[in-house]
């Protein structure tokens, strides 16, 4: 009625049908808002399943106000906001959501296990946790005010499950888009399939494909996303250990003997188990998550710097993994139109759990509306695809 006052277009209707191609954070949190707002019929396609890539290989650590006064910036507190909002729609429990302290600790390797806490003066920083022993030179990073966790998959899973019937799961290759006007995508098994809109959030893989699609779509900043190869390791304590992990969060700093400093991260979860990431490296990017696969080298390094971290890691059940952090030339990602009815999400490099969520309910907003979100979009001010 407003459009039609002022003489403009009327709004256009909202979609019988999209078709999202990538089932990790980005994608299933766009088809979760997508099915909130009313549309009948999602198709999430994805060649190898829910949370198949970093967003069930992540560490899940969220923080409000890490990323600057930009459009980062805006994008993580608006983040941060929601993970809280959907702790409390799907269930904390479920999702592994907890509010924690975060601490910078520095170790030095192998000396944990044997070792009491050497710090400095009293007054100088906060004690070590009873599960750090070795910590020195403690400072806090954050509190229960501006960090928090989630476990990646488990949020993944839970989005899928609270969209409910509309959203339906299928496990296939997107190889192209529609062309000569029509709206929809090429899946390698179900051939052409029409929608009234896309949404690409294939993650690092998002670089690689627009690139194959060629037109304006190789062309656009969009085809330069790419992925960067992290590590991690998930370890489990013997609950009978002495000192167990605390809800802290330890970016650490580990100095060994005539070697270079490492510096992973240290991420409790409330399950008992013990998330540990490090420094990626430039592997390069293979044609599928199925095919990702981590360093044996790396996973030994990561190992035995939880140990010195922590002694109730030393000797714990360790799960190795890898996954492609998608990333830009810019370090920004690439969000919005490629062209009419298809939209790009992708690039959000190593705060793509934090930001995945709001991403994914500002371009499902942009899709019901037809165009962009009015009223000062998010992230509106990244670079357009």
């Amino acid at each position: 009625a407003a459009a039609a006052t002022s003489g403009g277009p009327p709004p256009p209707p909202p979609p019988a049908h999209v078709l999202i191609a990538g089932a990790g954070i980005v994608g299933t949190s766009t088809a979760y808002f997508l099915a909130k707002a009313g549309v009948p019929r999602i198709t999430l396609v994805d060649a190898t399943g829910p949370a198949a890539a970093a967003s069930g290989r992540a560490g899940g650590f969220l923080a409000r106000d890490w990323c600057g006064a930009g459009p980062w910036g805006a994008l993580a507190a608006a983040g941060f906001d929601l993970h809280a909002d959907l702790a409390a729609e799907l269930g904390a429990d479920r999702i592994g959501y907890r509010r924690v302290s975060t601490l910078s600790a520095v170790f030095v390797a192998g000396k944990n296990a044997t070792t009491t806490h050497q710090g400095g003066a009293p007054g100088k920083g906060p004690a070590p946790p009873a599960w750090l022993p070795g910590a020195t030179r403690l400072s806090s990073m954050g509190t229960p005010a501006t960090t928090a966790q989630v476990h990646p998959r488990r949020l993944t899973e839970a989005l899928l499950e609270g969209g409910g019937p509309a959203i339906q799961v299928v496990r296939d290759e997107v190889t192209g888009l529609l062309e000569g006007g029509r709206v929809g995508a090429v899946l390698s098994g179900a051939g052409p399939v029409a929608a009234d809109a896309v949404v690409l959030a294939l993650g690092p893989w998002t670089g690689a494909f627009l690139r194959r699609c060629g037109g304006s779509g190789a062309a656009s900043p969009a085809a330069d996303v790419g992925g960067r190869r992290a590590h991690s390791v998930v370890l489990t304590p013997d609950p009978k250990a002495a000192a167990l992990p605390g809800s802290e969060c330890v970016f650490s700093h580990i100095l060994h003997v005539g070697e270079a400093m490492t510096e992973p991260e240290v991420y409790p979860r409330p399950d008992g188990s013990v998330y540990v990431c490090g420094a990626g490296d430039a592997a390069p990017l293979p044609p599928s998550a199925a095919e990702v696969a981590p360093d044996p080298a790396a996973i030994a390094a990561l190992t035995a710097d939880a140990a010195s971290v922590a002694p109730c890691l030393a000797g714990a059940p360790a799960a190795p993994s890898a996954c492609f952090l998608p990333v830009t030339p810019s370090g920004l990602p690439s969000i919005g139109p490629l062209r009419p009815g298809v939209w790009v999400a992708a690039g959000h490099g190593c705060w793509g759990i934090l930001t995945g969520p709001v991403t994914g309910r500002e371009v499902a907003a942009w899709v019901m509306r037809g165009g962009w979100r009015e009223g000062g979009s998010l992230v509106g001010a990244f670079a357009p695809v």
